[in-house]
């Protein structure tokens, strides 16, 4: 089983050096989480806007970790595509999720993100505030 993995997370480093856009996007529905973990961040590093709606499908998944890293991922890409899924992402139970959804809107600085963003600044997590006061800022929206 150790072998099957370190192969598959080798092809996944493959298909990122190679921009193996497909590949990586095939890879997001692997059984192995450590794989589709590494293929949610090569897609995101890569920034090819193909992979905008795979993962916003990520999103939904059941795994906190995954789906923090499709949300940076999309942070990444910069595509207004991502806006609606990530806002309501900041409403995810994992406050990992939320802290890097608020980072992600920043970076797409879609000013329908204002309101939720000036919600999750108030957030239970001080991490989610910050990323929720920064993207707040690159919005150019005041930050009390």
């Amino acid at each position: 089983m150790i072998g099957v993995q370190i192969g598959m997370e080798m092809d996944v480093n493959e298909m990122k050096a190679g921009k193996d856009i497909e590949g990586l996007i095939k890879a997001l529905k692997d059984g192995n989480i450590e794989v589709r973990k590494n293929a949610t961040k090569a897609l995101g590093e890569i920034g090819d806007i193909r992979a905008v709606e795979p993962l916003i499908e990520v999103l939904k998944d059941e795994d906190q970790w995954l789906r923090s890293q499709a949300a940076y991922a999309l942070g990444q890409i910069k595509d207004k595509r991502a806006g609606g899924p990530l806002i309501k992402a900041l409403k995810d139970e994992s406050h990992r999720v939320r802290s890097q959804a608020a980072f992600a809107l920043g970076e797409l600085k879609d000013t329908k993100a204002g309101g939720p963003l000036i919600e999750a600044s108030f957030d239970d997590d001080m991490f989610v505030r910050l990323q929720a006061r920064g993207a707040l800022m690159k919005l150019g929206i005041p930050v009390q």
